[in-house]
């Protein structure tokens, strides 16, 4: 009797456990759901970047209990990538997953991610001012000062010669005074150049000095430089126009008596000559005029007490 007290006490404890698992898959059966994870990458090394515009993510099914699945957060599925000593290149990679317990996969979208390393370099750079419009009539820009002057661009190894220069632009905007602005250097020509570069520090201050101009009327002095052929010699040297309006501060242009033109080969001269010829300008003094034409008149010389006509 006793043995069929156990055999009786054992089937009723099968049957509710049989009875249970029914129960449960009837009330929590097994379900899917996707969800879309991001992926995280270790080990990437410090002296290494990946050269991807965004880090892309993967698309999990997972399997579970309905009622578990329903209190599992997107959060909670951890997707990542593996770098550890990888090189600079391109490398398929392997995406690793972190499950909560008793969650199955079904499937992972993609697999594996193509990943590509780049060396990393920093570049030191002399921020460049590139000016746009023009001042106000009667001001002129004195001074441009740009702090720090120096930024450091770091980025891929690959780009390196097309990272040559950092500048920034100056829009004058028909100013009449001085004004001061914060800007972000823009990296090479701007052409061609991913955005994986960043620059430290990333914005720099620029000043622009500005002042009313002063002008006034000075003579041209024509230059000349070498030595006409023997047996000629300059008679005369004519500018046209003869003087010249020039702009600049009253510091600048108090001292300046004359505008010189650029000089003028005579070695080849043998007849009159006439000659559109650029003007030199000094530090700080400028003009709406940047040339003007030079007549040359020459006359032949005795040689040895010989007329030569």
């Amino acid at each position: 009797m006793k043995n069929n007290s156990i055999t009786t006490k054992i089937l009723a404890v099968v049957a509710a456990v049989v009875l249970w698992i029914f129960v449960m898959n009837e009330q929590n059966p097994l379900a899917q759901r996707t969800i879309v994870a991001s992926v995280v990458v270790k080990n990437l090394d410090a002296d290494q970047q990946i050269v991807m515009n965004t880090l892309p993510s993967v698309q999990v099914r997972i399997r579970a209990p309905r009622l578990m699945l329903a209190g599992i957060n997107d959060s909670d599925i951890q997707a990542s990538i593996d770098l550890k000593d990888l090189s600079a290149g391109t490398h398929s990679v392997r995406v690793q997953l972190a499950l909560p317990p008793n969650i199955e996969i079904v499937d992972m979208s993609p697999a594996a991610m193509q990943v590509v390393l780049d060396d990393l370099i920093t570049q030191r750079l002399q921020v460049q001012v590139q000016t746009e419009g023009k001042l106000a009539d009667g001001f002129q820009l004195e001074n441009i000062n740009v702090e720090p002057v120096y930024v450091l661009a770091t980025g891929p190894a690959s780009e390196r010669n097309l990272v040559n220069q950092a500048r920034v632009l100056l829009k004058l905007n028909d100013a009449r005074e001085s004004f001061r602005f914060e800007a972000t250097p823009v990296l090479g020509n701007g052409q061609n150049l991913s955005p994986h570069w960043f620059i430290s520090p990333a914005n720099v201050q620029v000043t622009a000095e500005v002042a009313a101009s002063a002008e006034k009327v000075v003579p041209i002095q024509v230059s000349t430089t070498g030595l006409l052929p023997i047996g000629f010699r300059v008679r005369k040297t004519t500018a046209l126009p003869s003087e010249i309006l020039i702009n600049g501060s009253d510091e600048s242009i108090r001292g300046v008596s004359m505008i010189r033109t650029e000089p003028i080969l005579l070695e080849n001269i043998k007849e009159n000559t006439t000659q559109t010829v650029n003007l030199n300008f000094p530090s700080g003094v400028t003009s709406r005029q940047t040339n003007v034409t030079v007549s040359i008149e020459i006359e032949r010389v005795s040689i040895g007490g010989t007329s030569q006509q």
